[in-house]
């Protein structure tokens, strides 16, 4: 069985992680697994992107003209994704031969709403935000007309009920209507809202939990973390990632309220920040505590190491499919503490290996970082839970059989 991965990027970003993730678990049990890419940064022979210069100034020329259509609307306030421009990869996919195409996150103009419909092979479809069943935005925030119709956006600040959403659904409808598509997701979230979806309500939507490698993730002794980092060896450290610290999506701002009130604590005195992803503070960063700011970190050891050497990591996130990040802090024994909302729901289990606070209520968030850090002997066995969750439920190996008994039953029913 041979399956042909498909995302714009091999390495770079959460959705590039999750995908060679599932490659890595699948080529493990013998599944020949090769990834259709729009830009390759690595040198795996198994993936394959634009190789001619020609080939690569198209590529990044159709993104540029894929987006031209939301430039009439001045006054948006986040990006739509339209996905028009012709991209020619039917006969690249063909050339390959698989037997299920697998797409993952296949924005920037890569691969067209028309192509995806027009694939003659069984597809699965892994969600990584909502743009695969919505008019065009990645995330819908409060709107819900995906479920019907889209139009009158409020991402396009449009009052049109047949602005460009409208259009994109509609080509959306069309071209996917006979698609032998199945769509999965690691966050229950993001399954149940497109199962509610025009788009998605008569097809087939399975929950199937990411997985990483819990040998390469694992804790390493804190005290060694911290002096390899050059954090400080006696203080509580609360961890959070984000590449866009002030995107609103991510919650830091409900973080930000959480750890001035947990700073008037009894281990305010001890409270400092680590963050990763962001190289410096966003504007207006009023924090009263000390920060300290890694920047991007690109291999797996430096997250290991950046993981292991929080005593809890918090992850605020108002609209998440499921951060990689969280299982990522439980393999490192690392405990979590979030919203009880989105993906981060299926991960913690509240006060037994995380906390769970209100959503999206900053005081509980506060509460959950205390508690997990005001007992020395409470964070640590807080930290094993963490670690034996991420061995029972965040495998390879459990994500990949999962994947695998999905293809097959595509396969025996086409």
């Amino acid at each position: 069985m041979r399956v042909l991965h498909i995302n714009t990027t091999d390495i770079r970003g959460g959705a590039a992680k999750a995908a060679r993730r599932i490659v890595e678990g699948l080529n493990s049990r013998g599944v020949d697994c090769q990834m259709l890419v729009k830009n390759r940064e690595s040198d795996d022979p198994t993936v394959h992107a634009p190789q001619s210069a020609i080939a690569r100034g198209a590529s990044r020329l159709r993104y540029f003209v894929d987006v031209l259509p939301t430039r009439l609307y001045r006054q948006r306030t986040d990006d739509i994704a339209p996905q028009w421009a012709a991209d020619g990869l039917l006969k690249r996919i063909d050339q390959l031969k698989p037997d299920i195409v697998h797409l993952h996150w296949i924005l920037e103009g890569f691969l067209s709403v028309e192509t995806i419909g027009r694939i003659d092979r069984p597809v699965v479809w892994t969600l990584h935000d909502m743009w695969p069943f919505t008019g065009g935005c990645y995330y819908s925030r409060d709107c819900r007309k995906f479920r019907e119709s889209c139009g009158a956006c409020p991402q396009l600040v449009s009052n049109s009920p047949y602005d460009l959403t409208w259009h994109i659904l509609r080509r959306k409808l069309k071209a996917w209507k006979n698609s032998n598509m199945v769509a999965t997701s690691h966050g229950s979230w993001i399954v149940d809202l497109a199962r509610q979806s025009a788009l998605f309500r008569d097809k087939r939507v399975e929950m199937i939990m990411a997985g990483l490698d819990t040998d390469r993730y694992r804790p390493i002794d804190k005290m060694t973390a911290r002096k390899i980092l050059g954090l400080p060896l006696d203080k509580k450290l609360v961890a959070f990632g984000a590449i866009y610290v002030d995107a609103p999506a991510k919650g830091f701002h409900l973080l930000r309220r959480a750890l001035v009130k947990a700073s008037a604590s009894e281990i305010g005195k001890d409270l400092e920040l680590v963050v990763f992803g962001a190289s410096v503070p966003p504007p207006d960063f009023d924090l009263n505590i000390p920060s300290h700011f890694l920047g991007r970190l690109h291999d797996d050891w430096s997250l290991v190491l950046t993981y292991s050497a929080a005593d809890v990591f918090v992850v605020p996130s108002i609209q998440d499919v499921g951060p990689q990040t969280v299982a990522e802090a439980m393999a490192c024994g690392t405990s979590c503490v979030g919203f009880n909302a989105n993906g981060v729901k299926d991960r913690i289990e509240h006060k037994v290996d995380g906390y769970l606070a209100e959503p999206f209520v900053a005081d509980d968030l506060a509460r959950g970082v205390i508690w997990s850090l005001e007992d020395p002997e409470r964070t640590a066995g807080l930290g094993k839970q963490a670690r034996k969750k991420a061995l029972n439920s965040f495998t390879l190996d459990q994500q990949a059989e999962s994947f695998e008994r999905l293809y097959l039953q595509l396969l025996a029913g086409r």
